[in-house]
């Protein structure tokens, strides 16, 4: 009896906290563009992928679905891993009223939020919305906004939405495609506002690797040395914080990405100049073993929309079904206190010679990529695919 008590007493004195406190700088995310997704239909069953876009996914991102207290995205997700990331409004948070453009910028490059969307910050001054709009965030334990963009912008007005940025707080910026050509929003944080994170993309040629149709036994990345957007790519990597190896169909999401990741690293090793982070998008795991950031999309609905009484949700198709694994994005975040992510540049870059190929079937539950993958209602042949990486890697 007295062994057990002492026993009991031992167990449950408290031990030291080896994880360090959340890093305030952190440049991993979690982005609302899946759930906005996911959302479209939402509560139906339906019957076809008619309506099912990008133009209907923008039309779901506003203020109820962010705040509301029942199934809010910023309300009720990642509750035990806010404070580790960035939360980051997607596609269709910027005004469509072109006259309200007191900056100008194109459509999707004006950092004036919506005020039919975000009635809350109706009538505020742009950079007084962001910073509401960041408190508001904040006061829910993530770790800060970001914000989507997309398209090109002259120095000038660069510098203005860099300004807004700077006195709201915001610390993140999602470049989405454009300026990267003059690189105008990374001069301007640069001279305004160094704190700021951008991040830039090339894009990847689709959401599969080239030649995936064919039976190879390689499968090379656009950022291959001489793949069509390997110097882009390099130039993003000297001119940016952050690198997006972009999107990947989800039933080969980790294949696919690690071959893109590989053709990176092994150009850039050891060469400071390749200053960016890649971002390896919604991939937990991988990024933890290469020292890499994360944008995670994963959110718990499951069966609240479905296509022909299945569930449909192309980014998150599969058995792994990521929507039950949000404990994983919230353990690399935690693991990123210890371990935090490094520069392309940075370090030896070490792989395998021997390479894996894998192979699934696509139906029209499992991506969005109707033109490549789906036609008439069937599969498109061959039905298998092969996107592939060096089995193992390391970096040191």
């Amino acid at each position: 009896m007295i062994a057990s008590l002492v026993l009991s007493a031992t167990v449950s004195a408290d031990g030291p906290n080896l994880v360090p406190p959340a890093n305030e700088q952190t440049a991993n995310y979690w982005c609302t563009w899946y759930a906005q997704n996911y959302w479209i239909g939402r509560g139906t069953d339906l019957q076809s992928l008619k309506g099912v876009s990008n133009s209907a996914a923008r039309e779901e991102l506003n203020e109820h679905a962010l705040f509301n207290e029942v199934d809010g995205w910023a309300t009720t997700y990642l509750k035990r891993g806010r404070q580790d990331f960035i939360f980051l409004t997607d596609h269709g948070w910027q005004t469509k009223d072109a006259n309200k453009r007191i900056a100008g910028g194109p459509p999707f490059f004006n950092l004036v939020a919506e005020p039919s969307d975000f009635p809350r910050y109706a009538g505020l001054e742009p950079k007084e919305v962001l910073k509401r709009f960041n408190d508001d965030i904040k006061s829910l334990g993530w770790n800060s906004l970001g914000i989507w963009t997309r398209g090109n912008v002259t120095l000038e007005q660069a510098r203005t939405f860099v300004e807004w940025s700077k006195y709201a707080g915001i610390r993140y910026w999602k470049i989405d495609g454009g300026d990267t050509n003059e690189f105008n929003a990374f001069k301007a944080k640069q001279e305004i506002y160094p704190e700021l994170i951008l991040e830039y993309i090339t894009g990847a040629g689709g959401n599969l690797n080239p030649k995936w149709d064919q039976q190879l036994d390689s499968y090379p990345s656009v950022y291959e040395i001489g793949g069509k957007l390997q110097q882009p790519m390099l130039d993003c990597l000297q001119h940016s914080d952050t690198f997006r190896t972009y999107d990947a169909s989800p039933l080969l999401m980790s294949v696919t990405t690690l071959r893109r990741t590989h053709d990176i690293l092994k150009q850039t090793q050891q060469q400071a100049r390749y200053r960016s982070i890649l971002n390896v998008q919604d991939d937990c795991n991988v990024a933890i073993g290469l020292g890499v950031l994360v944008a995670s999309k994963r959110h718990p609905n499951f069966d609240e929309r479905t296509l022909q009484g299945r569930d449909l949700h192309h980014q998150l198709s599969g058995k792994r079904r990521m929507q039950k694994r949000i404990n994983e994005a919230e353990r690399f975040g935690r693991w990123a206190r210890i371990a935090p992510a490094f520069p392309a540049g940075d370090g030896v870059y070490v792989s395998s010679e021997h390479e894996l190929v894998d192979r699934c079937q696509f139906t029209q539950w499992d991506t969005w990529d109707v033109q490549h993958l789906w036609q008439s209602g069937q599969p498109k042949r061959p039905r298998h695919h092969g996107p592939q990486h060096a089995a193992a890697q390391s970096r040191n």
